[in-house]
C-alpha cells in the first residue's frame, strides 16, 4: 500500500513536518562527505594528500562523538518537555553548525582558526543530531495508526534519502556548470549556503507540529536524574541496541557519504559517475525503506533483521571484491544498489524495533543514546576507517570487512534482544513486534 492510502492528509502533513529536520541533517552531512577533498584543501592543507583527507574525515567523524552527549541531554529534554519543543531546539543547533561551515574563511585567510571553527560546527551538528533521530522516530511511532508503526517510523530514514537525492542532484548540476578548479576553490560552498537558506523554511514547518497524544496523556515527566538512573539500570538494553544499529549506520555511511570519495579516489571513476550512483542509491533507499517497514508490520521485525544481517555478513566483501577487480560505472551501480537493498530492508525493521524495546518513559533518550553510540563507534568513522583499511592493506575491497563485522554485531544483538525480551513480548505483545 502506498503512503497516500495508509495516511490521511493530516497525518501525511505531520510526517512531512517532523521529518523536515532529518532532511536538513543529512543534506549537510552528505555535502561534507562528498566535498571532503575540497574541504581538506581549504581548511586542512598538507603536503600529503592522504593526510589532508584523513584530517577532514576525522573532523567529520568527530561530530559523531558528540551524539551520545546530545542523546542524553537533549533526549532527556525531549522526554521531559515534549517532542515538539525538543525537535525545534535540535533544528536550531543543527542550523548554527551548518552556518559556521558555510561561512568560515579558509586556512589561507585566518590560519588555525579556520579548522577550529569548522570542528566547532561539526560538534554542534553532532550534539543536535544525537537527539534528532530519536525524537523523530519516537514521534512517528507515537502518531502511527494501529498495525502500521513500522511503515510510519520508516519515514525517518526515508526523509534522509530525499536529502541525499537533492544533494547529489545539486552537486551534479554544479559540476556541469563550474570547472573542477572553481568547485574546489569556492564552488563547494554553494550547496552549504543553499542549506542555510532552507533553514528558516524548516523552522516555520516544524513550529506547526502538534504534540503527540501519547505524550500528552502521560502524567509522569521524568527529570534528567531519573532518566540517567533508568539508563544505568538498562545499560544492557542500551548496549544491545547499540549493536543492533551497527549494520544500519555502517552500511548507510558506506553507500552514501563514502561512495563519492570511494568512486573518485579509489576506483578512479569520474565525479559524474559517482554522483549518479549516489543519486540512484538515494532513490533505491527511499523506495525500499517504507516497503520493508510495512513488511515488518506484517511478518514481524525479527525475521527481517536476522535475514538481512546474515545477507550483509555473507555478501559485503565478495560484492566489493567483484567491483574492484574491474571498476566500472555499471559494476559500481550494481554493487551499491545491492547494498542499498540490504541496508533499507534491515533498517526498515530496525528503527521501529529500537523504539519498541525502550522503556516508554525514557523512549527518546534510550533510542537516541543507543543510536548515537552506534553512530559514534561504528558509522561516523566509516569513511576514515575505510580509507585507512585501503591505505594499510592495499586491498581496495577491504571496507567490505568492516561492513561484515558490523553485520555480525547486529545479528548477535537481534538474537539477544528477542531472546531476552520474549517474556516481555508475551506479556505485552505491542512492546516488541515480531
Amino acid at each position: 500500500m502506498t503512503a497516500i492510502s495508509k495516511a490521511s492528509p493530516s497525518r501525511a502533513g505531520m510526517v512531512l513536518r517532523v521529518t523536515s529536520g532529518n532532511f536538513m541533517e543529512m543534506f549537510d552531512f552528505f555535502l561534507f562527505g562528498f566535498y571532503a577533498t575540497a574541504i581538506s584543501q581549504t581548511f586542512f592543507p598538507s603536503d600529503n594528500e592522504v593526510t589532508s583527507l584523513m584530517m577532514t574525515l576525522m573532523t567529520f567523524g568527530a561530530g559523531f562523538l558528540m551524539r551520545p552527549l546530545g542523546a542524553v541531554i537533549l533526549g532527556a529534554y525531549v522526554d521531559r518537555v515534549g517532542r515538539r519543543r525538543g525537535l525545534i531546539v535540535t533544528l536550531g543547533l543543527m542550523a548554527l553548525g551548518t552556518i559556521l561551515i558555510a561561512c568560515v574563511p579558509g586556512y589561507a585567510t585566518i590560519g588555525l582558526l579556520a579548522p577550529a571553527l569548522v570542528l566547532i560546527g561539526r560538534l554542534l551538528q553532532g550534539f543536535s543530531a544525537g537527539a534528532e533521530l530519536g525524537g523523530v522516530s519516537v514521534y512517528l511511532s507515537e502518531m502511527a495508526t494501529p498495525g502500521n508503526k513500522g511503515f510510519y517510523v520508516s519515514w525517518q530514514s526515508a526523509s534522509q534519502q530525499v536529502a541525499i537525492i537533492a544533494a547529489a542532484g545539486l552537486g551534479y548540476g554544479l559540476n556541469q556548470y563550474f570547472s573542477p578548479a572553481q568547485m574546489s576553490e569556492w564552488g563547494w560552498r554553494i550547496p552549504f549556503f543553499i542549506g542555510c537558506m532552507i533553514v528558516p523554511i524548516l523552522f516555520v514547518i516544524r513550529r506547526t507540529l502538534q504534540e503527540t497524544e501519547e505524550f500528552q496523556r502521560r502524567k509522569h515527566r521524568p527529570d534528567l536524574r531519573t532518566i540517567l538512573r533508568s539508563m544505568l539500570n538498562n545499560w544492557g538494553l542500551v548496549l544491545a541496541g547499540t549493536m543492533l544499529v551497527a549494520l544500519t549506520t555502517v552500511s548507510f555511511y558506506l553507500i552514501t557519504i563514502y561512495t563519492p570519495t570511494f568512486g573518485k579516489a579509489v576506483l578512479k571513476l569520474s565525479t559524474t559517475d559517482s554522483l549518479i550512483v549516489t543519486l540512484c542509491v538515494g532513490l533505491s533507499n527511499f523506495f525500499w525503506l517504507p516497503v520493508m517497514g510495512s513488511l515488518s508490520d506484517r511478518i514481524g521485525r525479527r525475521p527481517l533483521l536476522l535475514c538481512f544481517a546474515l545477507l550483509a555478513a555473507l555478501t559485503a566483501y565478495p560484492a566489493l571484491h567483484w567491483l574492484v577487480q574491474a571498476p566500472s560505472f555499471g559494476r559500481m551501480l550494481t554493487v551499491e544498489l545491492w547494498l542499498s537493498f540490504v541496508y533499507a530492508s534491515f533498517n526498515g525493521a530496525m528503527v521501529v524495533a529500537l523504539t519498541e524495546v525502550m522503556p516508554v518513559e525514557v523512549r527518546t533518550t534510550g533510542f537516541s543514546l543507543a543510536y548515537s553510540l552506534a553512530t559514534a563507534i561504528f558509522g561516523g568513522f566509516t569513511p576514515a576507517i575505510a580509507t585507512t583499511l585501503i591505505d594499510k592493506s592495499g586491498d581496495k575491497a577491504s571496507p567490505g570487512w568492516w561492513l561484515t563485522f558490523a553485520a555480525v554485531c547486529s545479528l548477535m544483538a537481534t538474537l539477544y534482544l528477542y531472546r531476552q525480551y520474549s517474556s516481555r513480548q508475551a506479556a505485552t505483545p505491542s512492546t516488541v513486534a515480531g
